[in-house]
């Protein structure tokens, strides 16, 4: 992004007023937010995926339906960056289930797919790649998928994403 565009250093758009917003925090006692990603509930707008993709074709039912988006891991914790995804990960994977969300679409660039996929989570391509600062990869998660495969293909990340809030340590 050009910080020129953003003189209060924060990105905004017409999707935020149907966004929900997780932060991942230092464990440390400065506390600094160190990742963060956005879901966006379905709307009238669509998702911003759409402004480059086909998803509706792939999902069912959009009130199922989120996108992922604005996925940051701040740039002097990219070495924990795995565990931090872990984490965000976690929080979305209990919304989604907490509000019967099914699917969950996202852009995202080919490292950070490399990264889910070595995660095991069960994220489908489903198309090709398009540029948007730089190439992103459009994907779609299903839920049931996830709920099918995780605890075999990952069951050490299933069990945590299954961890009750008050004992969940990032």
């Amino acid at each position: 992004l050009n910080p020129v565009c953003y003189a209060n250093e924060l990105e905004s758009d017409g999707f935020d007023a149907h966004g929900i917003q997780f932060f991942g925090v230092a464990n440390n006692p400065s506390r600094r937010i160190v990742g963060c990603c956005r879901l966006i509930r379905a709307n009238d707008d669509g998702f911003p995926c759409e402004e480059r993709f086909v998803i509706s074709e792939h999902a069912g039912n959009r009130e199922e339906m989120v996108e992922l988006s604005r996925l940051i891991v701040a740039k002097d914790f990219r070495r924990e960056s795995r565990q931090i995804l872990k984490g965000l990960c976690r929080e979305v994977y209990r919304y989604n289930v907490e509000h019967d969300i099914r699917w969950c679409c996202a852009a995202v660039d080919p490292a950070l797919l490399k990264m889910i996929q070595r995660m095991m989570l069960p994220f489908k391509q489903i198309g090709e790649g398009a540029a948007y600062m730089g190439t992103v990869i459009p994907v779609m998660l299903d839920m049931a998928s996830l709920e099918r495969e995780l605890p075999e293909r990952n069951p050490h990340l299933y069990t945590y994403f299954q961890i009750p809030r008050s004992d969940a340590r990032s």
